[in-house]
Protein backbone atom coordinates (compact mmCIF):
# COMPACT_ATOMS: atom_id res chain seq x y z
CA UNK A 1 0.00 0.00 0.00
CA UNK A 2 1.15 3.64 -0.77
CA UNK A 3 -0.15 5.47 2.53
CA UNK A 4 -1.00 3.95 5.59
CA UNK A 5 -4.63 3.36 5.98
CA UNK A 6 -6.87 6.40 5.86
CA UNK A 7 -7.67 7.73 9.25
CA UNK A 8 -11.28 8.46 9.59
CA UNK A 9 -11.12 11.79 11.40
CA UNK A 10 -9.01 12.90 8.05
CA UNK A 11 -11.21 11.89 6.09
CA UNK A 12 -14.03 13.78 7.81
CA UNK A 13 -12.32 17.11 7.54
CA UNK A 14 -11.20 16.01 3.83
CA UNK A 15 -14.71 15.89 2.60
CA UNK A 16 -16.06 18.91 3.99
CA UNK A 17 -13.42 21.01 2.45
CA UNK A 18 -14.18 19.31 -0.58
CA UNK A 19 -18.00 20.41 -0.49
CA UNK A 20 -16.51 24.02 0.35
CA UNK A 21 -14.13 24.33 -2.99
CA UNK A 22 -16.56 22.16 -5.18
CA UNK A 23 -19.79 23.48 -4.99
CA UNK A 24 -20.53 24.46 -8.44
CA UNK A 25 -19.00 21.60 -9.74
CA UNK A 26 -21.23 19.48 -6.75
CA UNK A 27 -24.18 20.90 -8.23
CA UNK A 28 -23.27 19.97 -11.75
CA UNK A 29 -22.84 16.49 -10.63
CA UNK A 30 -26.16 16.67 -9.09
CA UNK A 31 -27.40 17.89 -12.53
CA UNK A 32 -26.14 15.17 -14.73
CA UNK A 33 -27.18 12.59 -12.23
CA UNK A 34 -30.28 14.05 -12.79
CA UNK A 35 -30.16 13.63 -16.49
CA UNK A 36 -28.78 10.03 -16.65
CA UNK A 37 -31.60 9.04 -14.28
CA UNK A 38 -34.50 10.37 -16.44
CA UNK A 39 -32.56 8.91 -19.50
CA UNK A 40 -30.45 11.83 -21.30
CA UNK A 41 -27.72 10.24 -20.83
CA UNK A 42 -26.00 11.63 -24.16
CA UNK A 43 -26.72 14.84 -22.38
CA UNK A 44 -25.33 13.60 -19.07
CA UNK A 45 -22.20 12.11 -20.39
CA UNK A 46 -21.39 15.57 -22.61
CA UNK A 47 -22.56 17.85 -19.59
CA UNK A 48 -20.04 16.03 -17.35
CA UNK A 49 -16.94 15.74 -19.75
CA UNK A 50 -17.53 19.46 -19.88
CA UNK A 51 -17.33 20.21 -16.50
CA UNK A 52 -15.66 17.09 -14.76
CA UNK A 53 -13.15 16.38 -17.48
CA UNK A 54 -12.34 20.02 -18.69
CA UNK A 55 -8.66 19.71 -18.97
CA UNK A 56 -8.82 17.41 -21.49
CA UNK A 57 -12.18 17.85 -23.04
CA UNK A 58 -11.39 21.13 -24.37
CA UNK A 59 -8.58 20.10 -26.76
CA UNK A 60 -10.59 16.90 -28.00
CA UNK A 61 -14.49 18.24 -28.58
CA UNK A 62 -13.72 18.60 -32.13
CA UNK A 63 -13.00 15.00 -32.69
CA UNK A 64 -16.14 13.88 -30.72
CA UNK A 65 -18.79 12.44 -33.28
CA UNK A 66 -22.08 12.06 -31.54
CA UNK A 67 -22.54 8.83 -32.89
CA UNK A 68 -19.47 7.39 -31.44
CA UNK A 69 -20.76 8.45 -28.05
CA UNK A 70 -24.50 7.23 -29.07
CA UNK A 71 -22.90 4.22 -30.12
CA UNK A 72 -21.15 3.58 -26.54
CA UNK A 73 -23.76 4.36 -24.55
CA UNK A 74 -25.78 1.85 -26.23
CA UNK A 75 -22.80 -0.96 -26.18
CA UNK A 76 -22.30 -0.42 -22.41
CA UNK A 77 -26.08 -0.44 -21.03
CA UNK A 78 -26.76 -4.18 -21.31
CA UNK A 79 -23.42 -4.24 -18.64
CA UNK A 80 -24.48 -1.14 -16.76
CA UNK A 81 -28.16 -3.52 -16.13
CA UNK A 82 -26.02 -6.03 -14.74
CA UNK A 83 -24.37 -4.12 -12.39
CA UNK A 84 -27.53 -1.85 -11.44
CA UNK A 85 -27.47 -3.51 -7.71
CA UNK A 86 -23.32 -3.76 -7.12
CA UNK A 87 -22.20 -1.38 -4.23
CA UNK A 88 -18.56 -0.59 -4.19
CA UNK A 89 -18.69 -1.67 -0.38
CA UNK A 90 -19.84 -4.96 -1.05
CA UNK A 91 -18.46 -6.41 -4.34
CA UNK A 92 -14.88 -8.42 -4.76
CA UNK A 93 -12.97 -6.54 -7.48
CA UNK A 94 -10.39 -9.06 -7.10
CA UNK A 95 -11.91 -12.14 -7.46
CA UNK A 96 -15.39 -11.99 -8.87
CA UNK A 97 -14.16 -12.61 -12.76
CA UNK A 98 -17.40 -11.82 -14.34
CA UNK A 99 -17.58 -8.47 -12.32
CA UNK A 100 -13.99 -7.83 -13.49
CA UNK A 101 -14.41 -8.49 -17.01
CA UNK A 102 -17.35 -6.01 -16.99
CA UNK A 103 -15.81 -3.46 -15.60
CA UNK A 104 -12.92 -3.95 -18.12
CA UNK A 105 -15.47 -4.12 -20.74
CA UNK A 106 -17.26 -0.36 -20.41
CA UNK A 107 -14.14 1.24 -19.50
CA UNK A 108 -12.38 0.08 -22.52
CA UNK A 109 -15.19 1.17 -24.66
CA UNK A 110 -15.36 5.00 -22.74
CA UNK A 111 -11.52 5.27 -23.04
CA UNK A 112 -12.02 5.47 -26.95
CA UNK A 113 -14.31 8.44 -26.01
CA UNK A 114 -12.47 9.97 -23.43
CA UNK A 115 -10.13 8.36 -22.21
CA UNK A 116 -8.78 6.95 -18.77
CA UNK A 117 -9.63 10.02 -16.61
CA UNK A 118 -13.33 10.57 -19.01
CA UNK A 119 -13.86 6.66 -18.65
CA UNK A 120 -13.84 6.71 -14.67
CA UNK A 121 -15.99 9.59 -14.55
CA UNK A 122 -18.52 8.55 -16.90
CA UNK A 123 -18.55 5.31 -15.32
CA UNK A 124 -19.10 6.83 -12.34
CA UNK A 125 -22.25 9.09 -13.26
CA UNK A 126 -24.20 6.09 -14.59
CA UNK A 127 -23.07 3.54 -11.28
CA UNK A 128 -22.26 6.11 -8.41
CA UNK A 129 -22.07 3.20 -5.89
CA UNK A 130 -20.03 1.57 -7.61
CA UNK A 131 -16.94 3.35 -9.43
CA UNK A 132 -14.17 5.65 -7.88
CA UNK A 133 -12.99 8.12 -10.34
CA UNK A 134 -9.76 9.10 -11.04
CA UNK A 135 -7.40 11.99 -12.48
CA UNK A 136 -3.48 12.17 -13.49
CA UNK A 137 -2.65 12.99 -10.04
CA UNK A 138 -4.49 10.63 -7.95
CA UNK A 139 -2.87 7.71 -10.57
CA UNK A 140 0.48 9.23 -9.64
CA UNK A 141 -0.49 9.38 -5.85
CA UNK A 142 -0.91 5.68 -5.67
CA UNK A 143 1.33 4.38 -8.23
CA UNK A 144 -0.75 4.01 -11.37
CA UNK A 145 0.99 4.54 -14.74
CA UNK A 146 -1.01 7.54 -16.49
CA UNK A 147 -1.76 5.50 -19.94
CA UNK A 148 -4.17 3.40 -17.66
CA UNK A 149 -5.37 0.17 -18.57
CA UNK A 150 -8.49 -1.40 -17.47
CA UNK A 151 -6.29 -3.49 -15.50
CA UNK A 152 -4.58 -0.79 -13.72
CA UNK A 153 -8.22 0.50 -12.75
CA UNK A 154 -9.35 -2.78 -11.35
CA UNK A 155 -6.39 -2.48 -9.23
CA UNK A 156 -6.79 0.95 -8.39
CA UNK A 157 -10.37 0.16 -7.16
CA UNK A 158 -9.10 -3.13 -5.25
CA UNK A 159 -6.71 -0.43 -3.70
CA UNK A 160 -9.18 2.03 -2.50
CA UNK A 161 -11.06 -1.05 -1.21
CA UNK A 162 -8.12 -1.77 1.29
CA UNK A 163 -7.00 1.91 2.38
CA UNK A 164 -10.64 2.88 2.92
CA UNK A 165 -12.48 -0.26 4.57
CA UNK A 166 -11.97 0.87 8.01
CA UNK A 167 -13.87 3.99 7.09
CA UNK A 168 -17.40 4.77 8.42
CA UNK A 169 -19.11 6.22 5.97
CA UNK A 170 -23.12 7.02 6.35
CA UNK A 171 -24.07 10.11 4.60
CA UNK A 172 -27.12 8.84 2.71
CA UNK A 173 -26.62 12.14 0.07
CA UNK A 174 -23.42 10.18 -1.55
CA UNK A 175 -22.08 6.65 -1.98
CA UNK A 176 -18.56 5.71 -0.31
CA UNK A 177 -16.98 5.58 -3.99
CA UNK A 178 -18.03 9.20 -4.50
CA UNK A 179 -16.52 10.55 -1.08
CA UNK A 180 -13.26 8.49 -1.94
CA UNK A 181 -12.95 10.53 -5.14
CA UNK A 182 -13.21 13.69 -2.94
CA UNK A 183 -11.00 12.56 -0.66
CA UNK A 184 -8.29 11.39 -3.42
CA UNK A 185 -9.19 14.97 -5.02
CA UNK A 186 -8.40 17.58 -1.88
CA UNK A 187 -5.76 15.75 -1.05
CA UNK A 188 -3.84 15.03 -3.76
CA UNK A 189 -4.25 19.05 -4.77
CA UNK A 190 -3.34 19.90 -1.17
CA UNK A 191 0.14 18.58 -1.63
CA UNK A 192 0.89 19.90 -5.34
CA UNK A 193 -0.49 23.34 -3.90
CA UNK A 194 -3.04 23.20 -7.21
CA UNK A 195 -6.88 22.78 -7.32
CA UNK A 196 -7.38 22.04 -10.91
CA UNK A 197 -7.67 18.69 -12.96
CA UNK A 198 -5.05 17.39 -14.82
CA UNK A 199 -4.90 16.97 -18.33
CA UNK A 200 -4.96 12.80 -19.13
Amino acid sequence: MVNNMILQNEFNKTLKKFDELESFRNDIWDKCLNLINKGYEYEAYSLLLATWNFAYFRYIIKEIKPIDLQSAITETNPIFKKLKNKKFEDVDFENDLELREDISKIYNIFCKISKQTGASKMMALKNPNLFVMWDTQIRKKWKIKNKATSKDYLEFLIKMKNEFKKINFTNVKKPIAKAIDEYNFIAENKKTNKHQTKID
